[in-house]
Formats: structure tokens, C-alpha cells, sequence
């Protein structure tokens, strides 16, 4: 399970396709645990006002 959210981070910071890793990552992980690995990398997105 760290092993497929340490991937996801990598994928994300390197700019690569994340959808792809997503797909092998949900297989392993909750959308809980995906979402804070992604927040941890990326932040919040926020609209502009």
C-alpha cells in the first residue's frame, strides 16, 4: 500500500500520466488514502473568485 502511494506521488511530481498509475493505485489504496497522497504533493485546488 506505501509502495503504490509513494509511486502515485513520484507519477505526480514528475509530471507523468497519473491517470495510468491511478488505475493499478485504487487496486491497493482508498480514495481517502489517494486523495491525501495527491493533496501532498499538489495542494488544494482553489477557484479563482
Amino acid at each position: 500500500m506505501p509502495a503504490a502511494l509513494a509511486r502515485l506521488k513520484a507519477v505526480a511530481l514528475a509530471g507523468g500520466n497519473v491517470f495510468a498509475e491511478l488505475l493499478d493505485t485504487v487496486q491497493h489504496c482508498s480514495l481517502g488514502q489517494i486523495t491525501q497522497a495527491l493533496y501532498e504533493v499538489g495542494g488544494a485546488y482553489r477557484r479563482n473568485m
